[in-house]
């Protein structure tokens, strides 16, 4: 991604992972959300959409593995 394009994301996640007991919840979950943007998860239930979220706010307290994500002003 370019330096310019990495300025205009509110919000950028890359590589999260999360595992509970060594079983993988969420995989190379990899996005980008710029300002006023708005972003949706979608899939069936069980498809980890709480997790990624409670993750990314800290809430999630039983991950033994998360990679990186930052919050870009």
């Amino acid at each position: 991604m370019s330096s310019e394009a990495s300025q205009n994301n509110w919000l950028s996640v890359s590589n999260l992972s999360v595992f509970i007991e060594e079983c993988p919840i969420v995989k190379d979950v990899a996005f980008n959300l710029g300002k006023g943007e708005t972003l949706v998860l979608m899939g069936p239930n069980g498809s980890g959409k709480s997790t990624i979220l409670m993750t990314l706010v800290g809430a999630q307290n039983s991950v033994l593995n998360t990679s990186s994500f930052e919050f870009n002003n």
